[in-house]
């Protein structure tokens, strides 16, 4: 049932062969109108990787159950081998790492790869130092008087420069994400921010229009020695007049420092404006096109987390193993849609201290536009090309694209299990064809990252781990008390790796007996710990096994229990 957990079976997917026979439900959701995205991006896991088993936890209804979901994925029992996710929460944090990013880093940090929709925000934001549109006066009044909105540099000379013209077609929604960098009080209580903004969505770019918003956000932040509250805005507003509207979005200080941040002298006060999932039938002030020069960055959250790697996209269509030319450009581009990302800061850590870790986002970019067999918008018409339509939705979004990075991932430890998530995305990393089209540039990029997967470049880059096997005989058998026993102890390596490298025994001794000696074929001398032997035996190839001789001397009646192991780098 939804919103339990449990193994689901005989679903429409899984009746198709679109699932695996069964997947288990860590939590799934049961709030109403749920679109069953989870299943759809299962689906496209199960495409690329259909080995692979599958368990789904839901990212709702909140922050923290989110990164509950996170950590149960990554502990016992489920154990996931990689994870994806294609959830953000607009108030997560922007510089700094809030409870879904710390779960999501910890998850990376036990050993399991970690990949996230990077966005579909384009290029709809603003990065910039604050700048008091009259810095002359600074004043507390609400509504807002207009002397301390952010100047966003129109160049008017008037208070026009401290809104952002934004138009609207019937019944488009605008909802703006604000935030500064400050630490969230939420995320380190006692340490919240030092810094009080407001926003404002006004119907005239004047004071008139402040005094009667259309919509506003005016929690309580703190000022400087006195933090509370999280650096955190948000305003939404829906044209409902039936025709093209403009309204103006506005920001004002109402408390704090202007200049520089209280936690750190030579750092200035930043903000960051986003206007989440904006149509494509409206248009922002300053955001002239879809190219990195306007606009951006507008990549924030738990994908900017140590060690997790931000998925953009690119429609399949256009890439060189079908037909580049597609527009914009004649070569391969990502979406439009995908978010600007680049150099980014969290400039606090857990406990709200100063402590500026860099990020440049996304990672790496995939594909997006694969067929599942009920989730996502219509069937894309490309003219018969690539048979397409074909009676199947197709997935698009950095929410499709993020799934298909995993499910690659997943083939990867599916070759070598014992890869960290590092040397992972290091294999697609590494092999990754360069994207060039509009929006993107040469070499790593803020809109597609290093490039696209090459699912068979990533994995043939791997080498597969060598199959090590040990046989141990002994001589005399059985032996006279107080005579000595020869173990011999042969380790062949099966391939396909060859050779094995840092190849390590390890022998228990049994605890009656008196060692006498060990030697080695190759590499060091054993060293001997207790009962505990070490015999370091370098490379073995699938030529030449290596052997130890290890003698004891019996000393009781009974039965002697001798045990051996041996690991090496690629085993």
């Amino acid at each position: 049932a939804a919103g339990v957990a449990g193994t689901l079976t005989g679903s429409p997917s899984q009746d198709s062969s679109d699932l695996p026979a069964t997947v288990e439900l860590v939590r799934a959701d049961a709030s109403a109108g749920c679109t069953d995205e989870g299943a759809g991006m299962a689906e496209l896991v199960h495409d690329i990787a259909p080995a692979a088993a599958i368990a789904f936890a839901t990212a709702n209804p909140s922050q923290a159950a989110f990164a509950t979901a996170i950590t149960a994925l990554c502990s016992a029992p489920v154990n996931a081998t990689v994870v994806v996710d294609d959830i953000s929460y607009f108030a997560e944090p922007m510089y700094q790492d809030g409870i879904i990013a710390q779960a999501a880093a910890a998850c990376v940090a036990s050993g399991v790869p970690f990949y996230s929709a990077h966005g579909n925000d384009a290029n709809n934001g603003f990065r910039q130092n604050f700048l008091d549109i009259n810095a002359a006066i600074d004043d507390q009044a609400g509504p807002p008087t207009g002397n301390d909105l952010h100047n966003w540099g129109w160049g008017a000379g008037t208070i026009r420069d401290g809104f952002i013209a934004v138009t609207l077609a019937a019944g488009d929604q605008l909802l703006v994400n604000l935030q500064w960098n400050q630490p969230f009080d939420s995320v380190s209580a006692g340490a919240g921010s030092q810094i009080d903004m407001d926003l404002y969505i006004a119907p005239t770019p004047d004071v008139a229009g402040l005094q009667t918003p259309l919509a506003k956000s005016i929690a309580t932040q703190g000022t400087t020695g006195a933090p509370a509250g999280d650096a955190f805005e948000f305003a939404s507003h829906t044209n409902n007049t039936g025709m093209t509207q403009t309204v103006y979005v506005a920001v004002d200080h109402f408390a704090g420092s202007q200049t520089t941040i209280p936690q750190n002298a030579a750092t200035p006060v930043e903000l960051r404006l986003i206007f989440m999932s904006l149509p494509s039938t409206s248009s922002v002030q300053g955001i002239t096109d879809g190219s990195s020069a306007f606009g951006g960055p507008t990549a924030f959250g738990h994908t900017m987390a140590a060690g997790v790697s931000a998925v953009s996209a690119v429609p399949w269509f256009d890439t060189a193993a079908f037909d580049p030319t597609y527009l914009p450009t004649a070569s391969t581009d990502p979406e439009r849609f995908s978010s600007r990302g680049g150099a980014l800061t969290i400039q606090f850590d857990n406990t709200g201290a100063y402590a500026p870790r860099s990020s440049f986002e996304p990672d790496i970019s995939a594909v997006d536009g694969n067929n599942t067999r009920f989730f996502g918008g219509s069937d894309i018409n490309l003219g018969g090309a690539f048979g397409e339509p074909d009676g199947f939705p197709n997935f698009f979004g950095t929410s499709a694209a993020a799934p298909n990075a995993a499910a690659v991932a997943a083939l990867i430890r599916q070759r070598n299990s014992a890869l960290t998530p590092a040397q992972v995305n290091t294999a697609l990393e590494s092999t990754a064809i360069d994207i060039t089209g509009f929006r993107a540039a040469a070499g790593d990029d803020d809109v597609t990252g290093i490039g696209l997967i090459d699912a068979n470049a990533a994995i043939t880059s791997v080498t597969p781990p060598a199959d090590l096997a040990i046989t141990n005989t002994d001589s005399p058998d059985p032996v006279a008390v107080g005579n000595n026993v020869t173990y011999t102890i042969t380790v062949t390596n099966n391939g396909p790796t060859s050779p094995a490298t840092g190849v390590v025994l390890t022998d228990t001794l049994d605890a009656s007996v008196t060692f006498v000696s060990a030697t080695p074929s190759q590499g060091a001398a054993c060293v001997r710990a207790g009962v505990t032997l070490t015999c370091n035996l370098g490379n073995v190839s699938t030529a030449t096994p290596a052997t130890v001789s290890i003698v004891v001397k019996a000393n009781a009646v009974g039965t002697i229990n001798n045990t051996a192991t041996v690991a090496g780098t690629e085993s």
